[in-house]
């Protein structure tokens, strides 16, 4: 956010090992970075400060994406600005969502010509087939906030946690259906925190306000409590389930701690769920262990996870915007890579079967796209095939199997226009 965009941090006992940057782009000058950052080697954090313009009038919504219960972007009104990446140059139509032309950039696909998944997925489209992708506000949050995070509750609720409304950060945690309740409080103002539940109890991870917390808050029935320290402050990570070597987690990958951006990729489970193992280091019921690092450090990552399969798209590195997207297996133990055309970072990301679908994010420019990007896994090709009510980006986003959810973000280049829109999102077979 602006001059408050928070640190990331590691924990106590976990190493992190910088490695040679890949993958990126330009450059970013984006809105919502922490403040200047000084490290050194390769590990050297760099600054991102607020610049760009609002993008113009509304994007359309064509190709296969149908939208309904959401306002066009910009009112619907004026010149749509076009969705550039993975596709090249798309196909101009009369946008379902605003009373403008957008580009939606539904032409070929892009992309690397080889995927990473050897799965079985019987009754999912072909490979070079696309899926439909529709979306619908099924709620409204109490205000515009952006840099929250969301978690899929165990009864499959998504939950809100934290956020920033352009002026300042809040406690609150948020139920989102059947409607948007309050059902708890952080110990303190907080956004760009990481999220997720294991059990019951739903784990908070560092976020801050001018700066950035090195804290663990745990939240049960409607209570928070901090119930450990980091090794050193996080902000600007994403945390997922995960289930390592036959163990129940969360994933937390990435971030920033107010110098250094981190490479890493952490795993935390409870003893309940744990049987430790080799690189394993336990605190109060809690159980730590590094899985991997990055090829370069990275922040504002898409992270999505099925089982014990992590994928990772895009983020801010220290000399520009990653355009990789990795999976990562626990069985194997592997880092596998398909290369996007261009980078970017603040998106969110789904796993459908053998797809990846990329909502959003912001590209070099620091404008909130509204693309709908699909990743086939199996090929590596990705396509536009259409776009959000809106332009979005910094957003709240988690998934059951089926149905993805979209809550708060960021919709032009200043932190002012923050989204109140829950959004549910589902593919079709």
């Amino acid at each position: 956010m602006k001059s408050m965009r928070v640190i990331t941090p590691l924990m106590t006992g976990l190493t992190l090992t910088g490695l040679l940057v890949t993958g990126c782009g330009t450059t970013l000058a984006g809105h919502g970075a922490a403040g200047t950052g000084t490290g050194s080697g390769s590990n050297a954090a760099g600054l991102t400060g607020s610049s760009g313009s609002n993008p113009a009038g509304s994007t359309a919504s064509t190709g296969n994406t149908t939208s309904s219960g959401g306002q066009g972007a910009g009112g619907g009104s004026g010149q749509a600005s076009s969705s550039q990446g993975a596709t090249g140059q798309g196909s101009t139509g009369q946008g379902s969502n605003g009373n403008g032309a957008g580009n939606a950039g539904a032409g070929s696909a892009g992309g690397s010509a080889n995927g990473f998944s050897t799965g079985d997925f019987a009754g999912w489209p072909k490979a070079g087939s696309w899926m439909q992708v529709h979306v619908k506000t099924v709620g409204q949050l109490p205000q515009g906030i952006l840099g929250n995070a969301l978690a899929m509750g165990p009864n499959g609720t998504p939950i809100s946690v934290g956020g920033y409304t352009g002026q300042v950060s809040i406690t609150n945690i948020y139920s989102l259906l059947p409607s948007v309740s309050n059902v708890a409080n952080l110990p303190v103002r907080t956004h760009d925190a990481a999220a997720g539940f294991v059990g019951n109890t739903l784990y908070v991870y560092g976020g801050g306000q001018a700066t950035s917390y090195n804290t663990v808050v745990a939240v049960e029935n409607g209570s928070a409590r901090t119930v450990a320290t980091l090794s050193s402050p996080l902000s600007d990570a994403v945390s997922v389930p995960l289930t390592v070597d036959g163990q129940r987690g969360l994933a937390l990958v990435g971030g920033y701690d107010g110098s250094v951006f981190r490479t890493d990729v952490a795993f935390m489970t409870t003893a309940a769920n744990s049987s430790s193992g080799t690189g394993a280091s336990a605190s109060g019921g809690r159980v730590w262990k590094q899985l991997f690092n990055l090829e370069a450090p990275v922040r504002y990552a898409a992270v999505a996870s099925t089982g014990n399969v992590l994928y990772i798209a895009g983020g801010l590195k220290q000399q520009g915007l990653c355009s990789n997207v990795y999976e990562w297996s626990a069985s194997t133990k592997q880092l596998h890579t398909i290369a996007l055309p261009a980078g970017f970072q603040k998106a969110a990301l789904y796993v459908a079967g053998p797809y990846l679908i990329l909502i959003g994010g912001e590209p070099a420019s620091g404008v909130p796209m509204s693309r709908i990007l699909e990743i086939d896994t199996r090929t590596g090709a990705s396509k536009v095939v259409g776009n959000f009510p809106t332009p979005i980006a910094d957003m709240g986003y988690t998934q059951t199997a089926s149905t993805g959810y979209l809550a708060g973000g960021v919709t032009t280049a200043s932190d002012g226009s923050t989204s109140r829109s829950v959004y549910e999102i589902t593919w079709q077979k």
